[in-house]
């Protein structure tokens, strides 16, 4: 993806799906927004996007963090043409899943 785009991996997610989806408080796995969920832990009961460390390991598997509400946003940009083009859904079958 980041040869064929010229982006980074985050970068490109961030401009073809998340900014199109309106998801802007979703990212990914060591990044900080100011309203994204908070993950539980056995020792702190909770830990903040900022503490959390940054690498390819998360990155690359699709590692994201994000809220309900954003989720919320996913499906209905899934369900219009925000995220795949009406042309795109048809031709996997898509438009008929959803």
């Amino acid at each position: 993806m980041e040869h064929a785009s010229g982006q980074s991996y985050t970068d490109y997610v961030r401009q073809y799906l998340l900014t199109p989806a309106k998801m802007h408080s979703t990212g990914f796995w060591g990044e900080t927004f100011e309203s994204i969920a908070s993950i539980p832990t056995e020792t702190t009961g909770c830990s903040s996007p900022d503490t959390w460390s940054y690498s390819w390991v998360l990155v690359g598997n699709g590692r994201m963090v994000s809220t309900i509400g954003d989720m919320h946003k996913w499906v209905l940009a899934l369900k219009g043409n925000r995220v795949l083009s009406a042309t795109a859904k048809s031709s996997i079958g898509f438009d008929q899943q959803i």
